[in-house]
């Protein structure tokens, strides 16, 4: 990142603390995260071939950033209403309040989304001179 960044909107697909970890130029800007759908209640053929780690990147992902988006109300419900069990299945430590926490910044946005451009920023973008 070459210049700073007021704002980072990004989708539970990819892990914020590590995209902030590997571009710590991101640290000070504002982060958005938007879940289409969340691992913690994603379906699977059997209980013993879910892989936690996907899970945990949402929640610590959700942990990080600022704002939390959900496509529907579903969505943020389910999603915040399995964090205590599903942080009650890891074997180590199991911190408390992480589900308030989120659900504190949390909102819905239906999809589709749609963002407001100022002309200046599109004046800005070299694909579009």
């Amino acid at each position: 990142v070459s210049r700073p960044v007021n704002t980072l909107f990004m989708t539970s697909v990819g892990s914020l603390p590590e995209v902030v970890g590997l571009c710590p130029q991101l640290r000070d800007a504002r982060k958005v995260l938007y879940f289409h759908e969340n691992q913690l209640v994603y379906p699977t053929q059997c209980v013993k071939e879910r892989d936690y780690q996907f899970g945990y990147n949402h929640i610590m992902s959700a942990l990080m950033a600022d704002l939390v988006l959900f496509n529907s109300t579903y969505n943020l419900d389910s999603f915040v209403g399995s964090i205590n069990s599903f942080l009650n299945k890891m074997p180590d430590y199991k911190p408390k309040g992480i589900a308030e926490l989120i659900r504190k910044k949390s909102q819905v946005l239906h999809f589709p989304v749609e963002f407001t451009v100022e002309r200046r920023v599109i004046r800005d973008l070299k694909c579009c001179t």
